[in-house]
C-alpha cells in the first residue's frame, strides 16, 4: 500500500484516542491539581507560597524550603532524633517518621511527626495510640521551651473526619480539603487542610509547590506554631 492509499483512522479509533487523552489529563490533574482555596479562608488570611520545595526525599537530597518568613530545614526521614525537652532522651523514628526544624520570628521550632504504625509513637507523643488507626501525629517544640503545639489527623479517606491542632492559644479543628482547581483532578488524597476555631484560622496546600494561609489576627506565637505543623503536613509521604 502506498502512502497516498493509506486509509483514514476509523471513528472507533478516534474515540479511543480521545478517551486516552482525557484519562491522561485527568491523571495529570490528580498529580498536580492545585487546591481550591476556600473563600472564607482567603478573605481573612495572609497567603504565602512555598519556595524550593521538592517532591523527592532521601539522604542525598536537600528538602529544605521556605514558606513566607519561615525556613523549613534539617529534614530527616526514618532516623533517630533527640527531643531535648523530654526526659526519655533519644527516640527512634520508624520509616514513616520524620523530623525537621522551622526558623522564624527569631524562634527555632523542632518538629517531629509519625503515624500510629510507628512503634515508638506512644513515647514520642506521650499518649496511648491505637495502631490500627490511620492517623498522623506531629509535635512542634519551640526553643524557648513553651508548651508544644500538636496535630492529629486521619491519613485515610475520610472527607468528614475532623483532626485537631493544639497551640498555646487553644484547640482548632483540622479538616481535609479534596477539591482541586483542574477538572477531573480531585482524588482520594487531600489537596490540603483547613483550620477553624470560632472563625477561620487558615489553611495549607500540600500538593506541589504548596501554599499556606494564616488568619490576619493570629499571634506571632500561633503563626510560628502553626507554620511548623503545616510543614509536618507538607512533608508527609502517604
Amino acid at each position: 500500500m502506498t502512502l497516498g492509499a493509506m486509509s483514514k483512522p476509523s471513528t472507533h479509533t478516534l474515540l479511543r484516542l480521545a478517551v486516552l487523552v482525557l484519562v491522561s489529563r485527568a491523571l495529570a490533574g490528580c498529580a498536580h491539581g492545585r487546591m481550591v482555596v476556600p473563600k472564607d479562608i482567603a478573605a481573612v488570611s495572609d497567603e504565602f507560597v512555598a519556595v524550593g520545595r521538592v517532591s523527592a526525599s532521601g539522604v542525598l537530597i536537600d528538602e529544605s524550603f521556605t514558606l513566607g518568613p519561615y525556613g523549613i530545614e534539617k529534614i530527616r526521614h526514618g532516623v533517630n532524633w533527640t527531643l531535648s525537652s523530654r526526659p526519655h532522651g533519644a527516640v527512634h523514628a520508624d520509616a514513616d517518621g520524620y523530623a525537621y526544624q522551622v526558623q522564624g520570628n527569631g524562634v527555632t521550632v523542632s518538629g517531629t511527626c509519625a503515624t500510629n504504625a510507628d512503634p515508638e509513637a506512644r513515647l514520642l507523643f506521650e499518649e496511648d495510640l491505637n495502631p490500627s488507626e490511620h492517623r498522623l501525629h506531629c509535635v512542634c517544640r519551640a526553643s524557648d521551651h513553651a508548651e508544644p503545639a500538636r496535630l492529629s489527623v486521619a491519613t485515610d479517606y475520610r472527607p468528614q473526619d475532623l483532626g485537631e491542632i493544639q497551640t498555646s492559644s487553644g484547640r482548632y479543628r483540622l479538616r481535609s480539603i479534596f477539591d482541586r482547581e483542574e477538572p477531573f483532578s480531585s482524588g482520594l488524597s487531600p489537596s490540603g487542610y483547613r483550620v477553624d476555631g470560632d472563625t477561620p484560622r487558615g489553611a495549607v496546600e500540600v500538593v506541589m509547590p504548596g501554599r499556606a494561609w494564616f488568619a490576619h489576627d493570629l499571634s506571632e506565637r500561633d503563626r510560628t506554631d502553626i507554620a511548623c505543623l503545616y510543614a509536618g503536613l507538607m512533608l508527609y509521604r502517604p
